[in-house]
């Protein structure tokens, strides 16, 4: 009962601000649900939540005015360039996917290679062009770089644009999703192997890390753990130079075939898989920054996904990350 009480008072706490108590029953075809909520609520750290933005598959202007101001009145604390898949074969200079990249990465027979087809030609995805569109949303930027088959060279002469553009970068991560692409995860079918393990990802990334740091030594720089592979995380805790600054984590919840069964499993994220995963990033360092720059219920056909409950555990997980000071960014995507 205290999983769902929580639950209920961080929904209410999100659509209005009341300082009474107040108890509403919803009553259905098939069940009746009582919720309470009043002013013993969980407060959000400003600047807490942000996005993933993948716009290259949109494709919206972000000199548009609507788009600008449909995008501030959600008051984001931060925005993710580049996203998350597409950063993988992203030329940070052109501001578009590179078909050589997508070549050495994944061949000619995927989405990638679609979304270069509806991107070709357009200027929108320049870190410039990002960075007038987050200055007009009130927005920090975390830049995800293309450590797979881009060049430590050339991310350091992207720390060094930013530098040199006034561009504030709150976070440079050092690839997106690394452990999808390791000897026990990689489909040849698919996609190639970039890292052997844990410690291989690691080594592999101090030459981007360096690079950053040279061009901008208060740059923050970030690692990705995984939430299925212990021997990963345990990889990284126990790597001998740990040269980053912050972890990232993603999450998403609720993988079952009936509403019931995913309600179910969500809630168990909430309560046991979200716990342990922060306590197992900061058991090796009690200072780190911590990022959940992806987090939501699965994004294929998924029964939760668009109903009321999707956003009730969206709000929920939101609030017990705001409770833990390592915790900087958390995004929905």
């Amino acid at each position: 009962m205290r999983r769902f009480l929580g639950i209920a008072v961080t929904f209410a706490m999100l659509i209005a601000s009341l300082s009474f108590v107040q108890v509403e029953t919803v009553h259905g075809a098939d069940y009746t649900a009582t919720i309470s909520y009043g002013s013993n609520s969980t407060s959000l750290n400003r600047g807490l939540s942000g996005y993933n933005v993948q716009n290259f598959i949109k494709n919206y202007d972000y000199s548009d005015p609507t788009f600008i101001s449909n995008v501030k009145a959600l008051s984001p604390g931060y925005m993710r360039y580049g996203g998350g898949t597409s950063t993988e074969v992203f030329d940070w200079r052109e501001g578009r996917f590179d078909p050589e990249f997508n070549a050495q990465f994944y061949g000619e027979s995927t989405f990638l290679t679609t979304l270069m087809r509806k991107t070709e030609g357009s200027e929108y995805h320049t870190i410039d062009a990002f960075k007038k569109w987050t200055d007009a949303v009130g927005s920090r930027l975390v830049i995800t770089v293309n450590a797979f088959t881009d060049t430590p060279e050339s991310i350091g002469a992207f720390a060094k644009f930013t530098v040199d553009n006034n561009i504030d970068v709150a976070y440079w991560q050092l690839a997106n999703e690394p452990y999808w692409h390791n000897a026990m995860q990689s489909d040849p079918k698919e996609n190639i192997e970039f890292f052997k393990n844990g410690t291989d990802y690691a080594k592999k990334m101090k030459p981007f890390n360096d690079a950053i740091k040279a061009a901008d030594p208060t740059a923050k720089t970030v690692i990705s753990y995984f939430k299925e592979d212990s021997s990963w995380n345990n990889q990284l805790d126990n790597y001998w130079n740990k040269y980053w600054d912050a972890a990232d984590f993603h999450l998403y919840a609720g993988k079952a075939s009936t509403l019931s069964a995913a309600m179910k499993s969500a809630n168990s994220v909430l309560d046991d898989t979200l716990p342990s995963i922060l306590t197992e990033l900061t058991q090796a360092n009690p200072n780190i920054d911590i990022l959940n720059t992806e987090f939501n219920v699965p994004a294929d056909d998924n029964p939760i996904k668009r109903t009321l409950y999707n956003g009730i555990f969206a709000a929920e997980y939101m609030a017990r990350l705001s409770k833990i000071p390592n915790v900087k960014f958390v995004g929905i995507h």
